[in-house]
């Protein structure tokens, strides 16, 4: 195995004048000789990736992708990947900033050869004592939630674990798993298209696991809410936990399990719309249902791609890293 492999670290950019420049120089104070950083500017408006030209010009390992319209989450960060050298890549939001030893603690996530991805530990910049995420646990009716979030940092946080699945505020993949499972889906725009990358990886055969002493320090809400409001948001996630579960699941378990998570989104809906009074929200639940039904060809044949040409493991393995306790109830709906 290489000591150093090529890490491609791809950062996202959209109106983040606040956050970009400190993101990109604690990346480029990162310890680790071989690294690139691919900078993808979502057609920003503020001035933004004029001034990191304009701070960063003329570093070679930096190379600046510039969208004619903004491609959100999902599309940005392909866009990026196209563009990306490194064996390893990684995808990094613009309000983090990173330890210097990330890149070092990633790489050693790698040595295991079945490993397909890695999370660092995720905390909060303004309190970094307190967990963001270290991973995402999901459970059997498709909610995730980042695992450990609002948890004070302690020893239970700090060995490496398997995880069912990383989070994109910062995950690291092994770029020939990327070629072969395919990266995010355009259509999901934002929310969940890490769990379905992640659920991809593990079909495919491969492990995916945190490294606590790789950390990430997140500014928290500077990047997605910029695209949209919060009803927009829930909407994206809605839709997007259907698709990723119809792709993914065997028959047997979409056929047990789908209904049962419709049955949770009715009680969302009367929530919100009884309970609440928040008409608006409740009918993100009927839209993203309506999305699927219309979106229902192109879900099949990614059905068919993931089922056929991806899998190599059976549901018995998916499952076992999966909660059987609806986790919503947990956390709240």
């Amino acid at each position: 195995m290489e000591e150093f492999p090529l890490f491609s670290v791809i950062i996202l950019n959209y109106n983040g004048k606040k956050v970009l420049q400190s993101c990109i120089g604690s990346v480029l104070k990162t310890d680790y000789p071989d690294f690139e950083i691919v900078l993808v500017d979502n057609c920003s408006t503020d001035g933004s990736i004029e001034e990191a030209e304009a701070a960063f010009q003329g570093l070679k390992n930096l190379k600046i992708i510039k969208n004619p319209r903004p491609l959100f989450y999902a599309g940005g960060n392909n866009v990026g990947f196209s563009h990306a050298r490194g064996k390893y890549v990684v995808f990094l939001n613009s309000d983090t900033e990173v330890d210097p030893q990330w890149l070092k603690e990633l790489a050693r996530g790698f040595r295991n050869e079945g490993v397909g991805a890695v999370s660092p530990k995720v905390v909060y910049y303004s309190n970094p004592a307190t967990i963001d995420n270290v991973g995402q646990d999901l459970d059997i009716f498709g909610f995730g939630f980042g695992r450990g979030t609002n948890q004070k940092d302690s020893n239970r946080f700090n060995e490496p674990t398997e995880i069912f699945s990383a989070s994109g505020v910062a995950m690291a993949a092994r770029r020939d798993i990327l070629q072969r499972v395919g990266v995010f889906d355009d259509k999901f725009i934002f929310y969940y298209e890490d769990t379905d990358l992640s659920w991809r990886i593990r079909l495919s055969g491969y492990k995916i696991m945190v490294v606590p002493r790789a950390r990430v320090y997140h500014k928290v809400s500077q990047t997605t809410r910029r695209y949209s409001a919060i009803k927009e948001l829930s909407y994206n996630a809605r839709k997007n936990r259907i698709a990723t579960m119809f792709r993914n699941y065997a028959f047997i378990n979409l056929f047990l399990f789908l209904p049962v998570t419709l049955l949770f989104y009715f009680l969302m809906y009367i929530k919100e719309l009884l309970v609440d009074g928040n008409r608006g929200m409740a009918n993100t639940v009927i839209d993203a249902i309506k999305w699927n039904i219309d979106n229902l060809s192109d879900n099949l044949a990614k059905r068919h791609e993931v089922q056929k040409n991806i899998r190599k493991v059976g549901e018995l393995e998916i499952l076992g890293k999966m909660h059987k306790f609806p986790l919503l109830i947990r956390y709240g709906i």
